[in-house]
């Protein structure tokens, strides 16, 4: 007996109104009914997944797979499933099933994509997407996915012009212009003007297609009371923003302030389980939509609410346009303006947005805490610093592989050309695919960087066996246009000098806060000439290496980077005279 698709369309209703449990329920009789129906399994897994019972929603999804082998809708969700739960293997092999079953369907592409993502097969995840889009001409999704394979594959800027083009064809579509914003970090050569015009439009769309209302806040407009303050992120994991924002969970001045964590991704490790354990109200946020987001904020009565990731990925800006608090402002997970007319602030410092320059290109108002706008935490199981045992110098970059482009391996050709036998050690996650190694090989040859020269570390399984890899390079080279953050807090604890590039914003000064803020001015460049003479000079200074690794790492942490209560006070001040702004009757 099959169940009627009014009954199956009945639970599907219950979860949209997070009527999840009741949901569950009545989809467990359904399948009680009709066990040998693959639409009932299909849709107790849906709500066991929208209740975070994983296990029991892998569990029936896989049976509406087996009672349904030919039905690629039903594969799907069980690769997806799998793909959440971390299970890439598994789910690449599941979604190649839907995808033989049928190759024009925009979803089984996109399923497909999303595990090999998680694999980070970069080549094939391209491969989907372009054959997904053959079939599918202009589909949103598959482009903003085959722009963002590419630009992990070190190729932003065609990621970056394809998106642009589809913009071009389709300017109302939101998802493709925060896919063009994000991507617009790592392009050489893109003026502030394009990057600033690019962002507002994403929120003249929202402004245009989902108009907010503004809410009447019940908060009491007192400038000295203590302040309920949110934080909403999908990162607070195993990621460069949890690394730097829990020195404020751990220090903040509780007198003061009332920290309230929405956590808006399901993923939950090891560090997530350490930072819950600070006192902060932590709300589980991962199956909750943007406007159900907005509603518990707005319920929390929050009165300053902080964003952290910008427009990456799993973002919740659209929760953010629609105005939740009376004061909202953006820091640390995205390196550049929002857009969005309802974010009012940015937190950043005088050295990665200069003063009476920078301020022109955001839509927020710009907060500076100073020395720097960050504090590091170093790891607590930093390995030993190691001294280099001779051999010959070797440059090395650590950093995310979306920020290496093409002028930039011409940039470090040149600095290996000035330091005879040099070589270049580069590690990044996202070499594990074959296909991009290969890729980066050929384009590092054609730069005049010969293979011999150049040493793709593999990747590591744990953060100090990652700090370890350290000690096989005297200099980091950092990337430009877009710095560096985590790499270079850890190859400075690590004594190994970075030189920087100083750029026009703040995906590209973020270097520049960090190394004045450690003591090392003397460590950033102008212009390319100036990083290439610094990076050969350092290099063939042998005392002075020697030097800088016995001490970068003590020097760090006695520096303002790493003075955690310091930074809580600077932290706090800012948002107080966010919310004394508030209170004397800016209420925009």
């Amino acid at each position: 007996m099959s169940v009627p698709q009014s009954k199956l369309e009945q639970v599907r209703a219950m979860i949209r109104e997070g009527k999840i449990d009741q949901a569950g329920a009545v989809a467990q009789r359904l399948v009680q009914s009709a066990p040998r129906d693959a639409q009932a399994a299909a849709v107790l897994a849906e709500a066991h997944f929208y209740a975070r019972r994983m296990p029991q929603a892998l569990h029936f999804a896989q049976a509406a797979a087996d009672l349904a082998p030919r039905d690629a809708a039903i594969l799907c969700q069980y690769a997806y499933l799998l793909t959440v739960d971390y299970k890439g293997e598994q789910a690449a092999e599941v979604a190649e099933r839907a995808v033989a079953l049928n190759p024009a369907w925009d979803h089984a592409r996109m399923t497909a994509t999303g595990a090999y993502g998680l694999l980070r097969r970069f080549t094939t995840m391209i491969e989907h997407a372009r054959a997904g889009l053959a079939a599918n001409p202009g589909h949103a999704g598959l482009t903003a996915v085959l722009a963002g394979a590419l630009t992990n594959a070190a190729r932003a800027d065609e990621g970056y012009a394809l998106v642009r083009a589809a913009l071009s064809a389709d300017p109302g579509d939101h998802v493709l212009c925060s896919a063009a914003c994000v991507i617009s970090n790592y392009v050489p050569g893109l003026s502030r003007q394009e990057a600033l015009e690019l962002h507002a439009s994403y929120g003249r769309l929202l402004d245009r297609e989902l108009p907010a209302e503004r809410a009447a806040f019940a908060n009491t407009p007192e400038a000295q009371r203590p302040l309920r303050v949110g934080l909403v992120s999908p990162d607070l994991r195993a990621h460069p923003v949890a690394t730097f924002v829990e020195p404020l969970l751990a220090g903040h001045d509780r007198d003061r302030i009332k920290l309230l964590i929405y956590q808006t991704n399901m993923i939950s490790d090891a560090v997530t389980q350490r930072l819950r354990q600070y006192p902060v109200t932590w709300r589980l946020m991962d199956t909750t939509n943007d406007d159900g987001l907005a509603r518990a904020i707005l319920d929390d009565a929050i009165d300053v609410l902080i964003d952290l990731s910008g427009h990456t990925e799993a973002h919740s800006l659209i929760a953010l346009h629609l105005r939740p608090a009376p004061v909202i402002a953006t820091y640390c997970g995205y390196p550049g303006t929002t857009g969005v007319s309802g974010v009012g602030y940015r937190i950043v410092d005088a050295r990665t947005d200069l003063p009476g320059d920078a301020d022109a290109f955001a839509t927020e108002k710009l907060v500076r805490i100073d020395p720097c706008f960050l504090c590091y935490r170093p790891h607590a199981e930093m390995p030993p610093v190691a001294p280099r045992e001779g051999g010959p110098i070797t440059f090395g970059s650590f950093n995310a592989l979306q920020k290496v482009n093409t002028p930039l391996l011409n940039l470090w050709a040149r600095v290996l050309e000035r330091v005879p036998g040099s070589r270049l050690a580069l590690k990044s996650m996202n070499l594990e695919d074959e296909g991009v190694r290969a890729d980066l090989l050929g384009r590092l040859g054609k730069a005049g960087i010969a293979p011999e020269r150049v040493e793709l570390i593999p990747p590591t399984r744990t953060i100090p066996q990652h700090l370890a890899a350290y000690a096989r390079i005297d200099i980091a080279l950092d990337t430009f246009p877009y710095h560096g953050t985590t790499t270079t807090c850890e190859a400075l604890c690590m004594g190994v000098p970075v030189i920087t590039l100083a750029g026009d914003r703040h995906a590209s000064r973020v270097g520049v806060s960090l190394l004045h803020a450690v003591g090392l001015p003397e460590c950033v460049a102008g212009d390319e000439e100036a990083y290439v003479d610094l990076s050969a000079g350092l290099a063939t200074d042998a005392g002075r290496l020697a030097a800088l690794r016995e001490t970068l790492r003590s020097r760090l942490r006695a520096s303002p980077l790493c003075d955690e209560a310091a930074f809580c006070r600077r932290f706090e001040e800012a948002i107080g005279a966010m919310w004394r702004t508030w209170c004397e009757g800016d209420r925009a």
